[in-house]
């Protein structure tokens, strides 16, 4: 029985069986010494790796919220600003109305 020496050993045991129940043996304690010890060893390096991939995901997924949040405010700035020019000119509107009322 091979003492999980390398990744290929222990993908092939998980192959056959899965990767639950190879977590399962782990923490029983169900292999022996040398095999437990690479078999947590290998764990840990495998879960170190999806916790890497989890947070550049995670940090993906935020640089493009925070992208999309800057073309929201953008476009904030621009509808503001548009805002404003059409109260201008509805003030601006008012005053030549109310002026041609009293100017008749």
């Amino acid at each position: 029985m091979a003492n999980f020496e390398t990744d290929a050993e222990i993908l092939e045991w998980i192959a056959k069986h899965s990767e639950d129940e190879f977590r399962q043996y782990v923490e029983r304690h169900t292999f022996g010494d040398r095999r437990l010890e690479n078999a947590r060893g290998y764990l840990e390096r495998i879960d170190g790796q999806r916790a890497e991939m989890r947070e550049e995901r995670a940090l993906l997924a935020m640089e493009q919220a925070a992208g999309a949040a800057l073309d929201q405010a953008e476009s904030a700035r621009q509808a503001l600003r548009i805002s404003k020019w059409a109260l201008g000119i509805a003030i601006a509107s008012a005053f030549v109305a109310v002026a041609g009322l009293f100017g008749k």
